[in-house]
């Protein structure tokens, strides 16, 4: 038996028993529910190039391989924003993360999911459907002391169930340091860091509840130690508990995924779950795991990868795990599966090594990311920042595995979804469902070079927003500025592409076809000024 299939298989028996934790569940399989049930998966600053599926030469991802290989790959999906929290707050509810007032990572207090924009698992709570949040959050504050107006954890975005973090953790064992710094502090010699900062007992407690694990409806006995009815792991616990100090926290969110399928199942709920990889997002570890599987590649490319390599590789097993267990319940053919990630690579300034040969030569790495052959990344609203890997997985709908170069994006998904289960919106939404459904049904014929046959296929145009760059984008062409002062022009000078014949964006169209550009700023000045009308409402 291979490694991987034999890693399965133990993490499979392990799962089954239920994790020697606090808070473990047990569950029992049942027959899978009549409505479909609902997966969205989603990484951490993974970019386009961030799979071996796309040619990356030495990242292993045969897990993702083999989703791609099966499903339905979308070759132009899209990140609503290339940054985290503007995306996120679109994959849950279907709308621009600009009408939200969210276009930069946040802080606690900074901004939130507004209570008046509904999450697909609020829509979801009256249907009977059983949801559950892994993961990193970062669309709204975990306390009320700290967040203000903005406190909005997912435990009151209609997610009943939660094991979740504020923002990202380690990849590898998110409690390493701060259990130093609680062994200093208990011998009465804390550690002081670079800033002169004293990591007493308040020190680390304010760090376990803003960067690490609560739990939703707090585990039986914990009640009186909930904060807003959610309960923050204390590091007396945490630091003793092999599940969440693993070396491997793709693991804590992929067990805890499987978990809360499990106990789905065992109710005979359909369920909607949204699990969030911390995976690619600094700081990173070495998953030693994982070094096995990069032993026949050369090994100063792994020294100098090999925290990013086996992040990677850890979330990739997390998510075949995943996929195996709804093929075990019997409940896969009724399981909608979306992954994606939520924005372009990071950059840091880091060394590029180009693939010779793959997309015209254009294709580069680096020790923490990869656009693919796009240009740009985190941050920045050309291709690299917003092109994001794609894949959804319905079996008993999307029957013949198949690629598309029809663009999708985050805020696609809620409305498909509503569509789908025949629930009216209460607020406009930004993404198409209409068109994404018929995309999954086969029903959208495509050209060989990503045309449509149909024009009447065509989506409606995407508005992107994040910080000071904006982009504007139909099925062909693409509006995009930038606050780069390197740029031609200066600062903040529309771009024109065509995203068909020029999909790396290399030849701006905005002084040759003065026409095409000044009717898509056009477009873009109407949409802004609608969403602006949203924001003056909140």
């Amino acid at each position: 038996m291979k490694r991987r299939n034999f890693m399965k298989c133990v993490s499979a028996a392990v799962g089954a028993a239920g994790v020697a934790s606090a808070y473990k569940l047990t569950v029992v399989g049942k027959k899978p529910p009549e409505r479909p049930n609902i997966i969205y998966i989603i990484s951490d600053d993974q970019g386009w190039g961030d799979v071996a599926y796309y040619g990356h030469p030495t990242l292993k991802t045969p897990e993702l391989d083999d989703m791609a290989a099966e499903s339905l790959r979308c070759d132009r999906f899209y990140a609503a924003a290339s940054v985290c929290s503007p995306t996120r707050a679109t994959v849950l509810t279907g709308r621009s993360n600009w009408r939200m007032n969210i276009t930069s990572p946040l802080n606690p207090g900074e901004a939130a999911i507004p209570y008046s924009n509904k999450t697909l698992a609020e829509y979801l709570q009256p249907l009977n459907y059983y949801t559950a949040h892994v993961g990193k959050w970062h669309i709204g504050g975990f306390e009320q002391a700290t967040a203000g107006a903005y406190y909005r954890p997912p435990w009151t975005c209609g997610f009943d169930h939660c094991h979740s973090t504020y923002n990202v953790v380690n990849t590898g064992d998110p409690y390493a340091a701060l259990v130093d710094d609680y062994n200093a502090a208990q011998a009465g010699t804390p550690n002081v860091d670079k800033n002169n900062i004293v990591h007493d007992m308040d020190y680390i407690e304010d760090t376990v509840r803003h960067d690490l694990y609560w739990v939703y409806p707090p585990p039986a006995g914990k009640e009186a130690e909930a904060l807003g009815g959610a309960w923050n792991i204390p590091i007396e616990i945490a630091k003793d508990d092999a599940f969440l100090r693993s070396g491997n926290d793709a693991a804590t969110t992929g067990q805890k995924t499987i978990d809360f399928i499990r106990e789905a199942n065992r109710q005979n709920k359909p369920f909607f779950i949204y699990s969030c990889f911390h995976s690619v997002h600094t700081p990173l570890s070495e998953i030693l795991e994982y070094k096995d599987d990069y032993a026949d590649i050369d090994q100063t490319i792994y020294e100098a990868c090999k925290k990013y390599f086996t992040s990677l590789t850890a979330m990739d097993f997390e998510i075949g795990r995943i996929r195996d267990e709804l093929r075990t319940l019997g409940i896969a053919d009724n399981t909608i599966v979306v992954f994606s990630s939520d924005n372009g690579p990071n950059k840091k300034d880091a060394p590029k090594t180009y693939v010779p040969g793959l997309q015209g030569g254009r294709f580069y790495y680096t020790h923490i990311g990869s656009p693919g052959g796009y240009r740009g990344y985190k941050r920045d609203e050309h291709e690299g920042g917003l092109r994001v890997p794609g894949i959804i997985e319905w079996p008993a709908v999307i029957t013949t595995p198949r690629s598309t170069k029809y663009p999708v994006v985050t805020y696609d998904f809620v409305p498909a979804m509503l569509e789908l289960l025949g629930i009216e919106p209460e607020m406009p939404m930004d993404g198409d469902g209409t068109k994404l459904l018929k995309l999954l049904r086969n029903q959208i014929a495509e050209n060989p070079n990503g045309t449509l046959v149909n024009p009447a296929d065509e989506r409606k145009p995407m508005g992107f927003k994040d910080s000071k760059d904006d982009a504007w984008m139909t099925h062909t062409h693409k509006l995009v500025r930038t606050d780069w002062t390197d740029l031609p022009g200066g600062a903040y000078q529309w771009e024109l592409y065509n995203m068909v014949n020029d999909e790396f964006e290399e030849t701006d169209l905005s002084t040759t076809d003065p026409t095409l550009l000044n009717s898509m700023i056009a477009d873009w000045t109407a949409w802004a000024a609608d969403v602006q009308n949203d924001i003056d409402d909140l």
